[in-house]
Protein backbone atom coordinates (compact mmCIF):
# COMPACT_ATOMS: atom_id res chain seq x y z
CA UNK A 1 0.00 0.00 0.00
CA UNK A 2 2.24 2.39 -1.08
CA UNK A 3 2.17 6.04 -0.56
CA UNK A 4 -0.35 5.39 2.77
CA UNK A 5 1.70 6.56 5.94
CA UNK A 6 0.63 4.74 9.64
CA UNK A 7 -1.05 7.58 11.13
CA UNK A 8 0.14 9.11 14.54
CA UNK A 9 -3.04 9.67 16.30
CA UNK A 10 -4.47 8.07 19.44
CA UNK A 11 -7.66 6.42 19.84
CA UNK A 12 -10.36 8.44 21.84
CA UNK A 13 -10.20 6.42 25.36
CA UNK A 14 -13.42 4.73 25.32
CA UNK A 15 -15.14 3.71 28.53
CA UNK A 16 -15.40 0.18 29.80
CA UNK A 17 -18.85 -1.99 29.21
CA UNK A 18 -21.34 -0.11 31.39
CA UNK A 19 -24.94 1.42 30.84
CA UNK A 20 -25.21 5.32 31.74
CA UNK A 21 -28.53 6.63 33.80
CA UNK A 22 -28.77 10.35 32.96
CA UNK A 23 -31.93 12.53 34.13
CA UNK A 24 -32.66 15.94 33.13
CA UNK A 25 -31.87 17.62 35.95
CA UNK A 26 -28.53 19.78 37.22
CA UNK A 27 -25.73 17.22 37.98
CA UNK A 28 -26.18 18.35 41.93
CA UNK A 29 -29.98 17.80 42.25
CA UNK A 30 -29.74 14.24 40.87
CA UNK A 31 -26.57 12.13 40.39
CA UNK A 32 -26.93 13.08 36.28
CA UNK A 33 -24.46 10.75 34.57
CA UNK A 34 -24.27 8.20 36.99
CA UNK A 35 -23.25 4.72 35.27
CA UNK A 36 -24.59 1.26 36.49
CA UNK A 37 -22.73 -2.33 34.66
CA UNK A 38 -25.35 -4.74 33.55
CA UNK A 39 -25.49 -6.75 36.89
CA UNK A 40 -26.65 -4.38 38.94
CA UNK A 41 -29.65 -2.96 36.42
CA UNK A 42 -31.08 -6.74 36.63
CA UNK A 43 -30.29 -7.22 39.84
CA UNK A 44 -32.05 -4.25 41.43
CA UNK A 45 -35.05 -3.71 42.14
CA UNK A 46 -37.07 -0.41 40.30
CA UNK A 47 -37.79 1.15 43.81
CA UNK A 48 -33.74 0.59 44.61
CA UNK A 49 -32.59 2.17 41.37
CA UNK A 50 -34.91 4.84 41.21
CA UNK A 51 -33.50 5.89 44.50
CA UNK A 52 -29.86 5.79 42.92
CA UNK A 53 -30.51 7.96 40.17
CA UNK A 54 -32.73 10.74 41.06
CA UNK A 55 -33.91 12.19 44.34
CA UNK A 56 -36.89 11.61 46.05
CA UNK A 57 -40.23 12.80 44.25
CA UNK A 58 -38.31 13.14 40.76
CA UNK A 59 -40.40 12.09 37.82
CA UNK A 60 -39.60 9.01 36.30
CA UNK A 61 -40.55 10.47 32.45
CA UNK A 62 -37.66 12.88 32.60
CA UNK A 63 -35.06 9.68 32.66
CA UNK A 64 -33.59 8.73 29.67
CA UNK A 65 -31.07 5.80 29.31
CA UNK A 66 -28.38 6.39 26.76
CA UNK A 67 -26.52 3.64 25.26
CA UNK A 68 -23.36 3.56 23.27
CA UNK A 69 -22.84 0.68 20.69
CA UNK A 70 -19.44 -0.17 20.27
CA UNK A 71 -17.47 -2.26 23.15
CA UNK A 72 -20.22 -1.24 24.69
CA UNK A 73 -23.38 -3.45 23.84
CA UNK A 74 -21.58 -5.10 20.99
CA UNK A 75 -18.10 -6.74 20.91
CA UNK A 76 -16.61 -4.36 18.18
CA UNK A 77 -13.22 -5.96 19.12
CA UNK A 78 -14.77 -9.12 18.01
CA UNK A 79 -15.99 -7.81 14.87
CA UNK A 80 -12.46 -6.46 13.98
CA UNK A 81 -11.06 -9.79 14.64
CA UNK A 82 -13.38 -11.39 12.12
CA UNK A 83 -12.56 -8.61 9.81
CA UNK A 84 -8.62 -9.37 10.27
CA UNK A 85 -9.16 -12.83 9.23
CA UNK A 86 -11.59 -12.17 6.34
CA UNK A 87 -9.17 -9.81 4.84
CA UNK A 88 -6.01 -11.74 5.26
CA UNK A 89 -7.52 -14.50 3.80
CA UNK A 90 -9.15 -12.41 0.62
CA UNK A 91 -6.48 -10.32 -0.12
CA UNK A 92 -3.48 -11.34 1.42
CA UNK A 93 -1.07 -9.97 4.06
CA UNK A 94 0.17 -7.35 2.39
CA UNK A 95 -3.83 -6.34 0.88
CA UNK A 96 -4.57 -6.40 4.83
CA UNK A 97 -1.79 -4.00 6.27
CA UNK A 98 -2.51 -1.48 2.84
CA UNK A 99 -6.21 -1.75 4.46
CA UNK A 100 -5.95 -0.99 8.00
CA UNK A 101 -3.03 1.77 7.06
CA UNK A 102 -6.09 3.49 5.62
CA UNK A 103 -8.51 2.99 8.23
CA UNK A 104 -6.20 4.17 10.85
CA UNK A 105 -5.76 7.37 8.69
CA UNK A 106 -9.37 7.52 8.40
CA UNK A 107 -9.98 6.93 12.12
CA UNK A 108 -7.68 9.85 12.94
CA UNK A 109 -8.85 12.36 10.06
CA UNK A 110 -13.19 11.59 10.93
CA UNK A 111 -12.95 10.53 14.63
CA UNK A 112 -14.26 7.14 14.24
CA UNK A 113 -14.56 3.97 12.51
CA UNK A 114 -14.96 4.33 9.22
CA UNK A 115 -14.88 0.30 7.70
CA UNK A 116 -16.43 1.21 4.71
CA UNK A 117 -14.95 4.08 3.72
CA UNK A 118 -11.62 2.21 4.49
CA UNK A 119 -12.43 -0.27 1.75
CA UNK A 120 -13.87 2.16 -0.55
CA UNK A 121 -10.23 4.30 -0.40
CA UNK A 122 -8.54 0.41 -0.72
CA UNK A 123 -10.74 0.00 -3.72
CA UNK A 124 -8.98 3.22 -5.80
CA UNK A 125 -5.87 1.95 -4.76
CA UNK A 126 -6.29 -1.32 -6.22
CA UNK A 127 -9.57 -0.92 -8.95
CA UNK A 128 -9.36 -4.29 -10.60
CA UNK A 129 -9.51 -6.84 -7.39
CA UNK A 130 -12.51 -8.56 -7.51
CA UNK A 131 -11.90 -9.70 -4.04
CA UNK A 132 -13.58 -6.63 -2.68
CA UNK A 133 -16.73 -7.53 -3.38
CA UNK A 134 -16.31 -10.33 -0.69
CA UNK A 135 -15.21 -8.00 1.90
CA UNK A 136 -17.88 -5.37 1.36
CA UNK A 137 -20.31 -8.42 1.56
CA UNK A 138 -19.04 -9.54 4.43
CA UNK A 139 -19.04 -5.96 6.36
CA UNK A 140 -22.43 -5.41 4.67
CA UNK A 141 -23.68 -8.89 5.85
CA UNK A 142 -22.28 -9.31 9.53
CA UNK A 143 -24.16 -11.62 11.69
CA UNK A 144 -24.05 -8.32 14.46
CA UNK A 145 -26.53 -9.93 16.81
CA UNK A 146 -23.57 -12.84 17.41
CA UNK A 147 -21.37 -10.19 19.24
CA UNK A 148 -23.95 -8.75 21.28
CA UNK A 149 -22.33 -8.46 25.04
CA UNK A 150 -24.33 -11.17 27.30
CA UNK A 151 -27.53 -9.92 28.55
CA UNK A 152 -27.61 -6.55 26.44
CA UNK A 153 -31.08 -6.88 24.86
CA UNK A 154 -32.50 -7.21 28.29
CA UNK A 155 -30.54 -4.60 29.87
CA UNK A 156 -31.77 -2.28 27.01
CA UNK A 157 -35.58 -3.81 27.51
CA UNK A 158 -35.42 -3.51 31.72
CA UNK A 159 -34.96 -0.03 32.11
CA UNK A 160 -37.48 0.88 29.45
CA UNK A 161 -40.05 0.23 32.13
CA UNK A 162 -38.16 3.75 33.75
CA UNK A 163 -37.97 5.79 30.84
CA UNK A 164 -36.70 5.54 26.80
CA UNK A 165 -33.46 3.74 26.38
CA UNK A 166 -31.78 5.73 23.38
CA UNK A 167 -28.77 4.69 21.19
CA UNK A 168 -26.57 7.63 21.48
CA UNK A 169 -23.38 6.38 19.16
CA UNK A 170 -20.88 7.71 16.76
CA UNK A 171 -19.66 6.45 13.26
CA UNK A 172 -20.36 6.56 9.46
CA UNK A 173 -24.03 7.16 7.95
CA UNK A 174 -24.13 3.74 6.51
CA UNK A 175 -22.85 1.15 8.26
CA UNK A 176 -23.18 2.19 12.10
CA UNK A 177 -27.50 2.55 11.17
CA UNK A 178 -26.78 -0.92 9.59
CA UNK A 179 -24.76 -2.20 12.46
CA UNK A 180 -27.66 -1.18 14.87
CA UNK A 181 -30.58 -2.59 12.85
CA UNK A 182 -28.44 -5.97 11.93
CA UNK A 183 -27.44 -6.55 16.18
CA UNK A 184 -31.49 -6.48 17.39
CA UNK A 185 -30.56 -3.03 18.89
CA UNK A 186 -32.93 -0.95 16.57
CA UNK A 187 -35.91 -2.86 17.54
CA UNK A 188 -35.33 -2.93 21.07
CA UNK A 189 -34.58 0.65 21.21
CA UNK A 190 -37.75 3.21 22.11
Amino acid sequence: CSGEARPECSRRSRPAPVWAAMQAHSKADTGFGQSFTADQLMSNSPTKLIKKIGPKGSALGQIVFLFDVDNTLLDSDRVTADLKRHLENEVGSEGAECYWNIFKNLRCKRGYADYLGALQRYRRKNPHDPRLLTVSRFLIDYPFANCLFPHSLEVVEAVKQWGPAVILSDGDVVFQPRKVERSGLFKAVN
